[in-house]
């Protein structure tokens, strides 16, 4: 039955060299992705960008929309969407570099969460 039996020791070492070997890839990727977003260019102004990916305070007509992303992202609806467009005067692309920045910033802090706790920190 799985479970049961540990498995042999090479096995282990094994496993965790692939674990490890495919973090290291994935942090780099994630760090070049995030380095992108807060660096590089785009429509959305680099400060308001920047505050979204990093979790940090964006001007008040977006903060209903970035405070839902961030706590319930499953929850937004195109209307949430639209209602900031029209308190922000944003376009499209604006808006769309605010909400993915948010997304990403979001998930790379649970990420960051989760890998301490992996790793037996608090």
């Amino acid at each position: 039955m799985y479970g049961q039996r540990a498995a042999p020791e090479y096995l282990r070492r094994l496993a965790c060299g692939t674990v490890a070997t495919v973090k290291r890839r994935a942090d780099t990727a994630l760090d070049r992705m995030r380095d992108r977003l807060r660096d590089g260019p785009g429509e959305l102004d680099d400060a308001v960008r920047r505050a979204a990916l990093e979790g940090g305070e964006v001007p008040s007509a977006a903060a209903g929309l970035v405070d839902k992303i961030r706590r319930r992202a499953y929850a937004v609806t195109d209307e949430d969407v639209k209602g900031t467009q029209r308190e922000t005067g944003w376009s499209d692309s604006q808006l769309f570099e605010l909400v993915v920045a948010t997304a990403v910033g979001e998930g790379l802090r649970r990420r960051a969460v989760i890998d301490r706790l992996l790793e037996g920190g608090s």
